[in-house]
């Protein structure tokens, strides 16, 4: 836009009166705001706040982990020890473990970058909002 088409505009703004507020406005939009939160408590279910702040992806990754998990200590793929030790048994099964939770990272990454970037209240550019 130009600037004189901007000027003009603007000057037509500063012509215009501004609209006139009822007296007593405040007060009843503070009266509404006070009864409206003291008659209607906002209950709001788990679900709706797990819907809310996880994705559907981000769930289904987790289950993903646990029956992997699950899997491996069933079969004995990666057998578990209560005590810390130095050594570390690299075998196939682990391997395969490790490539696997790898693998699901991959699938769900840019779904889960998302959820999470929603949680911490990113837009979709990545910029926070």
């Amino acid at each position: 836009m130009k600037d004189k088409k901007l000027n003009q505009i603007l000057a037509a703004a500063r012509q215009e009166t501004p609209p006139v507020v009822p007296t007593g406005f405040a007060e009843r939009v503070k009266h509404a705001l006070v009864n409206e939160a003291i008659s209607q408590p906002v209950v709001v279910a788990f679900w709706d706040q797990l819907n809310r702040n996880f994705t559907r992806y981000t769930v289904a990754a987790a289950a993903a982990i646990v029956m992997l998990s699950v899997g491996a200590r069933a079969t004995g793929a990666a057998p578990f020890h209560a005590y810390p030790s130095l050594y570390s048994p690299a075998g196939s099964g682990v391997l395969a473990i490790a490539g696997a939770l790898f693998a699901l990272g991959l699938v769900f990454r840019e779904r889960i970058q998302a959820g999470v970037g929603r949680l911490l209240g990113h837009r979709g550019d990545g910029k926070a909002d």
